[in-house]
């Protein structure tokens, strides 16, 4: 800050990604002060100094664009988000961008979705989360887990903070109308356990 203070110059810090985030965590990090630079970005300045022939800076772009690929690939082949870390991101990317439009047209300014990759004692998982307008309300959310290589890959949860579990059956009547209108089979956990946020199908 010294050094720019004293060259006239503007301090900027940047949040560098070669992978994607949700616009939560994107805009988190801006609230933070930082610019957040995307493999998007990159590629973009990179094409414009295509001049440039250095071997290293070669092998990176290539790796962008092999991610980039990848994360895109869902869109011929949706099966491969079972198995592509980047290709789940893809998916998720566009999921999010769906729902936050459909939200958006609804006006639906407390809903809210994010994805991110979660870490805990039963494996990492690329989580996805959508809660609606009543969220705060402490009312039902829902969750996508993908494992990947483990477990059964993919599981779509519908997961509250009720306590009360005539409120939760009645979440349950609720999620099956839905079901049926739309042709889903939602069916109830095996065995329903109290937590902070309870599984309930």
């Amino acid at each position: 800050q010294d050094h720019c203070n004293e060259n006239n110059l503007e301090l900027v810090c940047v949040f560098l990604k070669t992978r994607d985030d949700s616009t939560y965590t994107i805009n988190s990090v801006e609230k933070e002060g930082y610019k957040y630079i995307s493999r998007n970005d990159l590629l973009s300045l990179f094409e414009k100094h295509s001049h440039i022939k250095n071997d290293i800076l070669l092998d990176y772009i290539e790796r962008l664009k092999n991610i980039e690929a990848k994360t895109n690939s869902y869109k011929t082949d949706l099966l491969s988000i079972k198995d592509s870390y980047d290709a789940c991101c893809g998916f998720y990317k566009e999921l999010e961008k769906r729902i936050s439009k459909r939200l958006k047209d609804k006006s639906m300014e407390n809903a809210l979705c994010n994805w991110e990759q979660v870490n805990n004692p039963g494996g990492m998982f690329l989580g996805f989360w959508f809660y609606p307008a009543n969220y705060h309300k402490s009312n039902m959310y829902f969750q996508i887990e993908n494992y990947f290589d483990k477990r059964n890959n993919i599981r779509v949860l519908i997961k509250t903070e009720s306590k009360d579990r005539n409120e939760i059956n009645k979440m349950l009547e609720t999620a099956y109308k839905t079901g049926e209108k739309y042709n889903i089979n939602i069916e109830k956990v095996s065995r329903l356990k109290i937590h902070t946020w309870t599984p309930i199908a």
